[in-house]
C-alpha cells in the first residue's frame, strides 16, 4: 500500500512534518516543502536539494548565467518511523 504525505502545508514549518522527516534521517532544511513524499514498501521517496562540496545548495542558471532556482534530485530512503507516529 502506498501513501502520499503533503509537505506543503499552510503553516510552515510544521513540527509534525519536521519530526517525521528527522525520524527518517531526512534533513528538513534540504527538503523543498512544495511536494508530496511517497511512502511505499517501507520506503520514503521525495525530492531534496543537491548540495555542493561546501554544503550549500547548487544553483540552476538560465542561459544568461542568472540563478533561477536550485538543483534537485529524487531520493528514496528506508522508512524508519511511520507518518502515523507523527500524526500525519
Amino acid at each position: 500500500m502506498s501513501r502520499r504525505i503533503n509537505l506543503d502545508v499552510p503553516n510552515l514549518p510544521d513540527p509534525r512534518i519536521v519530526a517525521w522527516l528527522e525520524a527518517n534521517n531526512i534533513d528538513p532544511k534540504n527538503t523543498p516543502a512544495a511536494q508530496e513524499a511517497l511512502v511505499e514498501d517501507n520506503r520514503v521517496t521525495l525530492i531534496e536539494y543537491v548540495l555542493g562540496a561546501d554544503g550549500f545548495k547548487l544553483p540552476v542558471h538560465d542561459s544568461d548565467g542568472e540563478p533561477i532556482g536550485w538543483v534537485k534530485h529524487t531520493v528514496t530512503v528506508p522508512l524508519i518511523s511511520a507518518p502515523e507516529n507523527h500524526e500525519l
